[in-house]
């Protein structure tokens, strides 16, 4: 027995849009740790790039507040419009530099 037309393209619809939330999510490449900014003795927040293997020091697992992003343009205008004029690429994942937005 076949499902109406209706049921059909609902469930061609639900599978598109699951697919496309896991490509979003595939294309993420940093991660904003805005908690950082509070309780870093420089107060800089921390940036880190998302590997395949990431590295235990970077405590993903412990954040609380923080935002992914696909790009780093898109971070860094995030970043800036919070009021940060600096940020730190993280020690573990990257390259440790601070990095300024003015």
């Amino acid at each position: 027995m076949l499902l109406p037309i209706e049921k059909i393209e609902q469930e061609i619809n639900r599978m598109a849009d699951a697919f496309e939330h896991i490509q979003e999510y595939s294309d993420i490449q940093f991660r904003v740790n805005w908690h950082q900014g509070s309780v870093a003795s420089d107060g800089l927040i921390r940036v880190h790039k998302l590997l395949s293997n990431q590295p235990p020091k970077c405590q993903f697992e412990d954040m609380v507040d923080f935002n992914e992003y696909a790009d780093l343009r898109t971070a860094e205008s995030e970043i800036k419009s919070k009021g940060y004029d600096k940020y730190k690429q993280c020690a573990y994942c990257w390259d440790n530099q601070e990095i300024s937005l003015s």
